[in-house]
């Protein structure tokens, strides 16, 4: 066994265990968001002190699937996906040219902080693996992996569908001696939801049936019967008529709209479901006169940034119920921050950054269809 891959093996397993354990452990604090796919493409540079080598420069593009954890201040992404490099290089008073095209694996974990709403920023680390990774002259059909860390500013249109975004990055290699390897990347990415799996409640066990016994007879001695003096019986008195039933009240419960994280935009999922809503409020419009709209977050991060999220939430579902025909006048409008977090949950549980909608006032006479219409077109 040569000694030498020792090292590669070992940091390769470090690099790829810790994302993959997140993602198998279930840590609350920690939890999958979002996935993104992402392209970049950008120029990269290196630079060499090797006597047989000269510098060379070229292209890279790639592609890469991202997936997203929620944590304190930002989000740690884990991505994997592949890039094609091709570097050229050429040193006239000698003739030598070492072009190199390369086909290589690539690793990535990145934390981004958030800023505001739409901008974050932070470390990278990039793993390349592959055959030539490290950019050798010679013996560059060896399987290498190539280390580079570095920063990423990114920008993301929360509001639009799909959330695109735009990213600059800059990585330095970390782990080759008298060669510097330098690349320069432009990402456009678009982000998707992966809709959470509920598990069915367990059924109620059954308890175990008792055979019943039979009472034992009960013998009673008989007495001889008395005379009794029979009075003439009372004229009857006609009964109360039956009062009226009264109809329970026709209870519509209460709404729930989730986000993104850092974000004013819904996810995928409350997203179709307030649109959905929007149609039934329309379609009823005499059975209900106002709804209460509480705009929520979580409390991780900066107490001001949540706060202007919950703003923007509240306003953004409003708006979206607005511009498909429901009255405004009919909606009130409030954001609470994170003044009622949910019972038994992490400061930055998902269930925290929510909607709540309330019917307040209803014709009682309609509300039953209503209600039936909201179970039927948001799937309740």
């Amino acid at each position: 066994m040569n000694s030498k891959r020792w090292p590669n093996g070992f940091a390769f397993g470090c690099i790829f265990s810790i994302p993959l354990a997140m993602c198998l452990y279930p840590v609350e604090r920690a939890r999958a968001e979002t996935f993104d796919v992402e392209v970049q493409a950008g120029q990269t540079e290196v630079q060499t002190r090797k006597f047989q080598e000269i510098d060379k420069r070229g292209y890279t593009i790639g592609a890469s699937v991202f997936k997203y954890w929620m944590i304190p201040y930002g989000q740690l992404g884990f991505g994997l996906g592949a890039s094609t490099l091709k570097v050229e290089g050429k040193k006239s008073s000698r003739g030598i040219t070492q072009d190199l095209s390369l086909n290589l694996l690539s690793i990535d974990l990145r934390y981004l902080y958030a800023y505001n709403e739409n901008l974050g920023f932070g470390p990278i680390l990039r793993t390349q693996l592959g055959r030539g990774a490290k950019f050798s002259v010679q013996g560059n059909d060896d399987v290498d992996l190539l280390f580079s860390p570095g920063v990423m500013a990114r920008y993301a249109f929360n509001q639009m569908d799909y959330q695109p975004a735009v990213s600059l990055s800059y990585s330095h290699d970390a782990n080759i001696a008298k060669r510097d390897i330098q690349t320069i990347l432009f990402g456009v990415s678009v982000t998707t939801d992966l809709p959470s799996s509920s598990t069915s409640a367990a059924a109620a066990p059954v308890p175990p049936s008792v055979s019943a016994v039979a009472p034992e007879p009960v013998v009673t001695s008989i007495e001889p019967a008395q005379a009794v003096d029979v009075k003439p019986a009372a004229e009857p008195v006609a009964p109360l008529p039956p009062a009226p039933e009264t109809p329970a009240a026709i209870v519509i419960e209460k709404l729930t709209f989730n986000f993104n994280p850092n974000s004013s935009r819904l996810n995928g999922i409350s997203r179709e479901r307030a649109k959905a809503l929007a149609k039934v409020l329309i379609e009823n419009d005499d059975a209900w006169s106002k709804i209460l709209i509480t705009g929520h977050s979580d409390k991780s991060g900066d107490p001001a940034l949540n706060i202007d999220l919950s703003k923007r939430r509240t306003e953004a579902f409003c708006d979206t119920l607005a511009k498909r025909g429901v009255p405004r006048t009919k909606m009130n409008c409030v954001p609470m921050d994170f003044q009622e977090l949910l019972p038994n949950l992490p400061d930055n549980a998902e269930n925290h950054r929510r909607i709540e909608v309330t019917f307040e006032d209803t014709d009682q006479s309609k509300a039953q269809k209503l209600k039936l219409d909201i179970q039927k077109n948001l799937q309740l």
